[in-house]
């Protein structure tokens, strides 16, 4: 049956308000790693989702906010830039944050756009003080006037379907985009790199998660086992007390990242798989046009 109406959504915020969560519970499968830490999404990714009468190209950006270094420019750019050429804007808070300089600098992209835009706040399920909550929407509200406000818990589901058919109802009729059963536009390459750095982001220290990135060196057949994928990667870091800490004492911790992340990408892309690990120290490769180039952030 032809779709009726398609359309492209992206979806904005600062970091760690829930778009990634958000994403992958409308898919219904990982297409966005996430984590509790800061700047775990780095790249724009997109996933697609289909009802019976639609489909939903969902445009998932990093956290917006108030770096200096190449990657967070870069970043940045990617956000706003995803802003142009859609159907839709889902500019998405959490309930119980108070609205900061980051969300001031969305705020002021909006403004410029006549796209339809939505107020999405996420994670009610975790609700501290709601009339806080309301006070901040109207705040919201007067700097800019939604199409449309939602309540929404990217975790439990709470009122997303609701949110999901009010969507599909501002996008223009079309036939969809992509095929019924596409639901990740990620190549396997990049889906198994973000897989690593999760991994890494949730064992090692805090000081960590803003200097690593991964770089996928080699994917290929093993040439004496039947299907079984063999993958180098190269985890990179800005200095050599970082490198210590990702490898661990004997080499421990690289070893806990590695059967972890191994499990998740034969999860992921169903295939037998080999996955060796090396780290490397860049120093300053964030702050680099060059150094975030090679570390695949375009």
């Amino acid at each position: 049956m032809p779709k009726s109406r398609s359309g492209f959504v992206t979806i904005i915020g600062r970091s760690n308000v829930g778009k990634s969560t958000f994403l992958n519970y409308v898919i219904g499968k990982k297409v966005a790693i996430t984590t509790h830490k800061p700047q775990t999404t780095r790249n724009v990714l997109r996933g697609v989702y289909n009802s019976e009468d639609a489909q939903i190209v969902f445009v998932d950006t990093p956290g917006v906010q108030k770096g200096k270094t190449a990657l967070d420019k870069k970043m940045n750019k990617a956000a706003f830039t995803s802003l142009y050429d859609v159907d839709l804007i889902l500019y998405m808070i959490d309930c119980n944050q108070k609205i900061n300089d980051e969300d001031k600098l969305i705020l002021k992209s909006l403004k410029n756009l006549d796209t339809p835009k939505f107020l999405v706040v996420n994670k009610i399920d975790n609700l501290k003080n709601e009339a806080y909550m309301v006070e901040n929407v109207l705040s919201l509200m007067n700097e800019l006037p939604f199409d449309e406000v939602f309540y929404i818990s990217s975790l439990d589901g709470n009122n997303v379907e609701r949110m999901l058919n009010k969507a599909i109802s501002y996008l223009p009729e079309g036939e969809p985009f992509f095929s019924e059963d596409t639901e990740n536009l990620q190549s396997e390459a990049f889906m198994i790199s973000e897989i690593i750095r999760e991994k890494i982001l949730l064992l090692t220290h805090e000081e960590i998660p803003h200097s690593v990135g991964v770089i996928i060196e080699s994917i290929k057949e093993d040439e004496e086992v039947e299907d079984l994928l063999v993958i180098e990667a190269k985890v990179i870091v800005e200095k050599a007390s970082q490198k210590g800490i990702v490898i661990g004492k004997n080499g421990l911790m690289l070893k806990e990242i590695g059967t972890e992340a191994r499990k998740e990408i034969v999860r992921t892309i169903k295939r037998k798989v080999y996955l060796e690990l090396y780290v490397t120290v860049e120093p300053n490769w964030r702050s680099s046009d060059l150094g975030v180039k090679k570390a695949g952030y375009e």
